[in-house]
Order: C-alpha cells, then sequence, then structure tokens
C-alpha cells in the first residue's frame, strides 16, 4: 500500500495557510488502493470537514505540537458515512467547536477496524471520535489535556443501532481529562466492551456510561479527582441490548475530588 506526504499536494503546515483542499486532494488519491497518509511536523488549518475514506492511514510524527490538525470552522475535521480497516497515530486534533472524526450516516453505518494510537486530542473539541464503533482499539492517546476546555467536551461517543450494534471493542492505556459534557465515554447498545487501563482526571462529567452493552469489562482503571456528585460508572437497559450484563468491574482505584 503507498505512502504520500500531505505536502506532496501542496499542504503548508505553517498554522495560517489553509490545508483543507491538499489533504482532501491527498486522501482522494489513495482512496481506490489504500495507503498512508503521512503528516510532517506542522500546524495544519482546515477550514471545512475533510471526507475520510476506508483503508487510509493517517500518520504524523508525534507529541500535542508535532504534526497537529485544527480546524477553524463549526463541524467535523474528519467524516465518513463509513470507514474501514483504518489506523490513526501520532497526530494532534484541536478546533473550537469541531468533532475531530464523526461518522455521518446512523442505523446500518459503522465505524470498523479503526485504530487510534499515541494521539492527542484538544480540549477545544466537542467530541473526539463519534460514531459507532466496531473491532476498534483505541489505545495510549490523550483526551482533553491541552488547550482551553469547550463546554461540550466528550471523547469517545459509540452509538449502536438496532441493525448494527457496536461490538468488541477496546480502550486501553489512555488519559481522559476534563470532559464537561454529558459524559467522558459512552457505548449504546452492543456487545463485548473492554474498558481497561485507563485515567479518567478532573472530568466534571461522568468519566463512563454504558447503555445495553452486554459483557462489559472495566478493570484496572484509576479515577482520581473527578467532579461529579454520583457514581463514577453508570450502567443502563438499552434500546436494543436487553440489558447490561454480565458485567466485570474489578481492580480500579477510586480518589474523590
Amino acid at each position: 500500500r503507498e505512502s504520500v506526504s500531505v505536502k506532496d499536494f501542496g499542504a503548508v503546515g505553517d498554522g495560517v495557510t489553509d490545508d483543507t483542499a491538499a489533504i482532501q486532494a491527498a486522501i482522494t488519491s489513495l482512496s481506490a488502493t489504500g495507503g498512508t497518509l503521512f503528516f510532517p511536523a506542522g500546524n495544519y488549518k482546515t477550514t471545512a470537514p475533510v471526507n475520510w475514506t476506508s483503508r487510509v492511514n493517517l500518520l504524523g510524527v508525534g507529541g500535542h505540537v508535532g504534526s497537529r490538525i485544527f480546524g477553524t470552522h463549526a463541524g467535523n475535521l474528519f467524516q465518513y458515512t463509513n470507514v474501514d480497516f483504518v489506523i490513526v497515530e501520532k497526530l494532534a486534533f484541536d478546533g473550537s467547536g469541531c468533532t475531530a472524526f464523526r461518522q455521518t450516516g446512523t442505523g446500518a453505518n459503522y465505524t470498523q477496524n479503526l485504530t487510534v494510537r499515541d494521539c492527542h486530542f484538544y480540549g477545544q473539541l466537542s467530541e473526539c471520535i463519534y460514531g459507532n464503533l466496531i473491532f476498534a482499539k483505541i489505545v495510549d492517546n490523550t483526551f482533553g489535556y491541552y488547550g482551553t476546555v469547550g463546554a461540550s467536551h466528550r471523547h469517545i461517543i459509540s452509538l449502536g443501532s438496532s441493525t448494527n450494534l457496536t461490538n468488541a471493542n477496546q480502550i486501553e492505556g489512555n488519559r481522559f481529562y476534563y470532559a464537561k459534557g454529558n459524559e467522558s465515554i459512552r457505548f449504546d447498545s452492543g456487545i463485548d466492551l473492554h474498558i481497561r487501563n485507563n485515567n479518567f482526571e478532573q472530568n466534571t462529567a461522568l468519566p463512563i456510561r454504558i447503555n445495553g452493552v452486554f459483557n462489559v469489562k472495566i478493570t484496572d482503571n484509576f479515577f482520581e479527582a473527578n467532579s461529579i456528585t454520583t457514581s463514577e460508572v453508570e450502567l443502563n437497559v438499552g434500546s436494543h441490548v436487553i440489558d447490561t450484563i454480565p458485567v466485570e468491574i474489578q481492580r480500579n482505584n477510586f480518589v474523590p475530588a
């Protein structure tokens, strides 16, 4: 599979030039065969959503200021109806009121075989990852720590449907900070969810909300100084699965604010 640099398509990455068209052109060039789109160190400004496609990986150089993609528009940084077999790695995402990755379709649509690793999601984002996650691996990322935190900031939202349940997802080794929306992470309607070895710190919203997901494991997480008045994990009966059972909650550490 091919690897190309976004700068081969005219992106500048100086934080001033509008790089939207260059990023879109680079993704389009890989859409037929698949491949990896590389973002060299820089600040890549977007002014409109970029349409993402399956089998097009996104790769940066790492660090919260290494390869940073930020939006100046209201909406999504990257959007899609369905996406499959994609890896996002070593990038930073920012933009006041933006959603970094957004599945625009519902019902039978999906965000499938997604791996997000070693990325930074700034606090100004409205949501970081929003879709119907299936076989997703979200590991070793930082959510919400950098930048001014917006009032609706949430981290991972996965909403299954009666025609396409959220399924077999792993959330591991992440740092979740400063969520102010309804919750930090939420999964609705599905099966097999593992949330382990994460740190939830200084969130003013509920850290974990689970609605109707069968076979849930929440283990070895650290909850510290979250400013909430109720429990830090909420489990509910869902719309498309009868109940959130069985559930395993073990070896978590809870430190009050």
